[in-house]
C-alpha cells in the first residue's frame, strides 16, 4: 500500500481514524461497526468479539472464513459497502476457534501495568491454582 492511497482514503471517509498502538483495544472494538487491521492482535480481538474484520496484511488468523481479506486498497470500498449497507456478515462465530476459546478465558488487559490489574490478574491466577 502506498501512502498516498492511505491519505486519499482517509480524505475521502471522514470516520476512519488511525489509533495508536497505547490505546485500550476492547474499548476501540466494543465501539466499532467494522476494523480495518494490517496485521495486529487487534484483528483476531475483533473476530472474538462478533465483529466485522477487514485484514490488509498477513496474521496467523488470515485464514479465517471470518475475515474478509484485502489485497489492495481498492477492494475496500466494495467490501465496506458490503458489510455496512447490504449487511453482509462473515464472522458468524459458527465454528470460531478463537470465540471458543475467548469463552472459556478470563479477560485481563495484558498491557496495562497499574496496581489494580496486576493485583486482579494475580487474584485470579491464585484461585485458579487452589
Amino acid at each position: 500500500f502506498k501512502y498516498r492511497n492511505i491519505k486519499d482514503m482517509l480524505r475521502k471517509y471522514r470516520n476512519i481514524r488511525f489509533i495508536h498502538p497505547s490505546e485500550n483495544s476492547y474499548n476501540i472494538v466494543n465501539n466499532a461497526d467494522v476494523v480495518l487491521t494490517i496485521n495486529s492482535k487487534v484483528g483476531a480481538e475483533s473476530m472474538i468479539s462478533g465483529k466485522e474484520v477487514v485484514a490488509f496484511g498477513s496474521s496467523f488468523y488470515q485464514h479465517s472464513d471470518n475475515i474478509w481479506k484485502v489485497n489492495s486498497l481498492n477492494q475496500t470500498e466494495a467490501i465496506l459497502n458490503q458489510i455496512l449497507k447490504n449487511k453482509k456478515r462473515k464472522n458468524t462465530h459458527n465454528n470460531n476457534i478463537f470465540y471458543k476459546v475467548w469463552n472459556m478465558s478470563y479477560q485481563i488487559e495484558l498491557y496495562n501495568n497499574s496496581t489494580k490489574n496486576i493485583t486482579k490478574v494475580a487474584n485470579h491466577l491464585i484461585r485458579s491454582f487452589k
